[in-house]
């Protein structure tokens, strides 16, 4: 909430610093789904050994699962990164609107 939307804090982070933390942000978590979608082998043996017992291959699962992560991150942090974006542009419009007619 302090990157966005409405902030109970007092002094809430700059605009710029809100899109930097945001873009900041996905590096981790795309590089997560990234290190499971390209492991050679499976990451989790407990869920090797249920897989086979049921007859699948855990390999393509975890493949899929980094993908989907990875994927996912992208576009969940990209709308939270225009919405912040957004937030700002509107700030800005309202800050314009103001000192037009404070000089009016």
């Amino acid at each position: 909430l302090p990157l966005i939307g409405h902030n109970m804090l007092p002094d809430r982070p700059r605009p710029v610093i809100r899109l930097l933390s945001l873009g900041l942000m996905m590096i981790p978590e795309t590089m997560l789904g990234l290190v499971i979608h390209f492991t050679p082998v499976v990451l989790y043996p407990t869920y090797e050994a249920s897989a086979t017992a049921l007859g699948a291959d855990a390999m393509p699962d975890q493949k899929f699962a980094g993908a989907l992560a990875w994927a996912l991150t992208m576009v969940i942090d990209g709308i939270w990164t225009m919405l912040a974006a957004w937030e700002w542009f509107r700030d800005e419009e309202r800050r314009a609107m103001s000192e037009e007619s404070v000089h009016a």
